[in-house]
């Protein structure tokens, strides 16, 4: 009776033991964020709600995971180039420009027809110095989107380019 004692304990306890590493596994993979089952528009979803939070880093982190899934997505790149702009502003990391700019320019690689990181770099550019090459893109984006809702900004920019002709690498 006793070794039946032993055995049982022994299997409640080996049963207990397997259900706390399940859940904590489980819980350890939503601490940490292993989104590996979620697409990668759920991902940019995930990102969009962080950001609109204002928890840029969490939203890069989103974003980014999303393009590893995506490699082909613009929008995916758009989206992470304008969480590292608002990084940017909230931290004063100047390497978050520079991630800033390298997505908006895969973004357009990805897709030279999608004006909003054709608008995006620009203003990055223009608000840099690099004014020249700035107002190549927002004429670009306006070439593509003639209805666009900042228009007015955007030739202000590509105006103000022209008349103050600034660096480009």
């Amino acid at each position: 009776m006793t070794s039946r004692r032993k055995r049982k304990g022994f299997v409640v306890a080996i049963a207990i033991f397997l259900a706390f590493l399940l859940a904590a596994g489980v819980g350890l993979g939503f601490f940490y964020g292993f989104w590996s089952g979620d697409s990668a528009t759920s991902l940019l979803e995930k990102g969009e709600s962080a950001f609109e939070s204002g928890d840029y880093e969490a939203a890069i982190d989103y974003y980014s995971e999303a393009v590893k899934k995506d490699p082909e997505s613009s929008e995916g790149y758009n989206l992470l180039g304008m969480a590292y702009r608002f990084q940017f502003n909230k931290t004063g990391d100047a390497d978050y420009v520079e991630r800033e700019i390298a997505a908006f320019r895969k973004s357009i690689e990805l897709d030279p027809r999608n004006y909003a990181p054709l608008v995006n770099l620009g203003a990055t550019l223009y608000y840099r110095g690099e004014t020249e090459e700035a107002a190549a893109y927002l004429q670009k984006a306006l070439e593509i989107n003639p209805d666009h809702p900042e228009r007015a900004q955007i030739e202000e920019m590509i105006k103000g380019a022209q008349e103050q002709p600034g660096t480009s690498p």
